[in-house]
């Protein structure tokens, strides 16, 4: 159950915080855009987009075509910067370069300053949300940069306990996603020595039993390593 291994943005930093070099993970989170366009040109519809920390790129081993990730600056910021996969930078500027334009995505301005190779893992591995054989996602973007957006992003799922707070990201103010009262990401870490993952999956039994003895709703351990 893909929705049993949701974190708090909060909570997701600080497992991340653990990771030793040359170890890294990535968090992220399903989302969607209702339109994303290039202002004064085409737009597309219903389009999936990924929030993500730019060591998904590096991570998954993605191919880029032009430019590259951004930085974890960008990350620390939310700054308005996109990657497109190749597919979608087609379809919204055609034989022009996609490289360096903008385009508009929850009512904020995104400059693009990298294209990916086509990438569509199947089954969709890294995030279910959408199903196992779900569409390649076409727009990626620092998961904080969700704060500047409105209500024409959608996310695939998310959780507050605060019924206020729910009803301010369902009105499209997502400012709250980014503490610690709802749970909407997901978290990858790349772990490739049995210390590190023994030492890994111990700090995260303890944190899921503290939030647990806290009264919080904590993500199933079944999602601390695989076998």
């Amino acid at each position: 159950d893909n929705m049993r291994h949701m974190y708090s943005f909060p909570d997701a930093q600080g497992l991340l915080e653990q990771l030793q070099p040359p170890e890294r993970g990535a968090i992220m989170a399903q989302g969607f855009a209702a339109t994303v366009g290039s202002p004064g040109g085409p737009t597309q519809q219903g389009t999936l987009v990924r929030f993500t920390s730019s060591p998904f790129f590096t991570m998954f081993n993605i191919r880029f075509l032009r430019g590259s990730a951004w930085n974890a600056a960008a990350d620390a910021t939310g700054e308005h910067v996109a990657v497109l996969g190749r597919t979608f930078a087609t379809r919204l500027f055609g034989a022009t370069p996609a490289l360096g334009k903008v385009v508009t995505l929850g009512g904020s301005s995104f400059h693009v300053v990298g294209i990916m190779d086509d990438w569509h893992p199947i089954p969709r591995f890294y995030d279910l949300t959408v199903g196992a054989y779900a569409p390649a996602d076409s727009v990626y973007v620092p998961l904080t940069s969700i704060r500047d957006m409105n209500s024409e992003v959608f996310l695939g799922w998310w959780n507050c306990g605060d019924a206020t707070v729910g009803k301010a990201i369902q009105a499209g103010h997502f400012a709250p996603l980014l503490g610690p009262e709802c749970q909407w990401v997901s978290v990858w870490a790349e772990i490739g020595s049995p210390q590190g993952q023994r030492r890994f999956a111990a700090f995260l039994a303890k944190t899921l039993e503290q939030m647990k003895k806290a009264g919080h709703a904590a993500p199933s351990d079944s999602s601390s390593l695989p076998n």
